[in-house]
């Protein structure tokens, strides 16, 4: 054999063993897991925002993962009458934009899918009153109380509690609050909020004194002890609207109340209140035309109780 032809059988006898051996790894490199490649490799083809294309984009195993948790909750039925109903009653709630008189607040608990239990505490002046009991909800934003005390049905009272937006609006539809067994002029109805109340009246001290000057002359004439019992009465008792007077009001459940009026550097206050010998009339003032007598913008009502009063120079 010559040697030309000795050495083309032995290249065709290697191109049949290279061919063989390419085929063998390209199998173990079709059948092979990678470990160690990073995500962002999976996600190279993936369509750019705003580009569509017929290619379908691939994903990382976390973005698979959370589209699929996604979907799932996205495509759960939803009762309407359920949500937002759960716990969405409970709370403490104040009554705002009112009087300090009239505070109240009312706090509820244990809310069930048709039912919670609530108390209430309420002021009027220093009358008070409360109750526990439990309201029916009937709707996802109202409950109802339907009360009467004992085997009673002739008293009772129906109470509505409406949930608007961030707000707790109570009603008294039906019946009357004595029904509740609060005390005098106590009652469960206005508007209550969680957060800190507003009290419509509270800066009626520096509406009346509007100025540390005045404050001071007032406290001068009166005194300490009886300046802070006037202020209470002021912050906490029910006001009347008194033509010619700077305040008027009174303090009901403790049988106080206060006339006063100021008008340039003379002051006038007239306190009322109840004692041993009943009903009795203290009036302070620093004008010497009335250091014996009471103005006629502040007469009593019943003349023939206890007056007397106290007159002071103020400079």
């Amino acid at each position: 054999m010559k040697k030309s032809t000795l050495a083309l059988f032995a290249i065709v006898i290697l191109l049949t063993g290279l061919t063989a051996c390419l085929k063998e790894k390209k199998a173990d490199v079709k059948n092979a897991v990678p470990t160690t490649a990073p995500i962002e490799s999976y996600s190279q083809n993936k369509t750019e925002p705003g580009v569509f294309n017929n290619a379908s984009p691939e994903y990382s195993d976390t973005e698979i993962i959370t589209e699929t948790t996604s979907r799932n909750i996205n495509e759960q039925p939803v009762d309407s009458n359920v949500l937002n109903l759960r716990d969405s009653f409970v709370g403490e709630w104040h009554r705002t934009n009112t009087v300090k008189a009239c505070s109240g607040t009312i706090t509820i608990k244990n809310q069930k899918d048709n039912s919670f239990d609530f108390s209430f505490f309420g002021y009027y002046g220093t009358n008070s009153g409360m109750i526990d009991a439990t309201a029916d909800i009937i709707n996802k934003n109202i409950a109802v109380l339907k009360y009467s005390p004992g085997n009673d049905k002739t008293t009772y009272a129906n109470v509505e509690f409406e949930l608007v937006e961030n707000r707790l609006l109570v009603t008294l539809t039906d019946g009357n609050n004595n029904a509740l067994g609060f005390g005098h002029n106590v009652f469960i109805e206005g508007e209550y909020i969680k957060s800190d109340p507003i009290y419509t009246d509270a800066s009626i001290v520096d509406e009346i004194m509007p100025n540390d000057k005045i404050k001071e002359r007032v406290r001068t004439l009166l005194g300490q002890d009886v300046y802070d019992q006037m202020i209470f009465v002021v912050e906490y008792g029910v006001r009347f609207q008194v033509d010619n007077l700077t305040y008027s009001g009174f303090l009901s459940g403790a049988g106080q109340g206060v006339d006063l009026h100021i008008v340039n550097d003379k002051i006038y206050c007239l306190g009322y209140g109840l004692d041993s010998n009943g009903l009795v009339y203290k009036f302070y003032t620093n004008d010497k035309d009335y250091h014996d007598k009471l103005p006629p913008f502040m007469p009593i009502d019943k003349p023939d109780n206890s007056l007397k009063i106290i007159y002071k120079e103020i400079e």
